[in-house]
């Protein structure tokens, strides 16, 4: 079964900041979430999973001290984040996706919309956030 992508939507993101180094990328985060509205963010997410559980979520394939590790919420979803994965996954590498969010703080990532599979072809050039526009 193929994974659809989600349909294209009026807004267009914007880029956001690399994915390195962190400690920035959380500063820019957690500014998403203000007194005037959150904006929602995508993220290149990497799953790991065993049966039907996610044991590791982080922002980018880059696994180590200086990752951004994910707790996923999914529950606004129609289908969950782990089946989407479970799909997505090969050969039991990590799945690897775009998906679309609000970044609640403390690693929490609430998911509204699955975007797309990040293929081994295009995991390279997935270094960088986006932000939706200011309203």
């Amino acid at each position: 079964m193929k994974i659809q992508d989600a349909t294209a939507t009026s807004k267009e993101f914007t880029r956001g900041p690399a994915l390195v180094p962190t400690a920035e990328l959380l500063v820019w985060l957690d500014a998403t979430r203000s007194d005037i509205g959150q904006r929602r963010v995508r993220l290149p997410v990497w799953l790991e999973l065993k049966g039907p559980a996610i044991t590791s979520a982080r922002i980018g394939a880059a696994d180590g001290a200086d990752v951004v590790k994910l707790k996923i919420r999914d529950g606004a979803m129609g289908i969950s984040v782990v089946d989407r994965a479970r799909r997505a996954s090969r050969d039991g590498a990590p799945a690897a996706m775009w998906l679309e969010g609000l970044w609640e703080g403390a690693g929490t990532f609430s998911v509204l919309k699955f975007v797309k599979v990040i293929t081994p072809a295009e995991a390279d050039a997935a270094t960088f956030v986006e932000l939706e526009p200011a309203p």
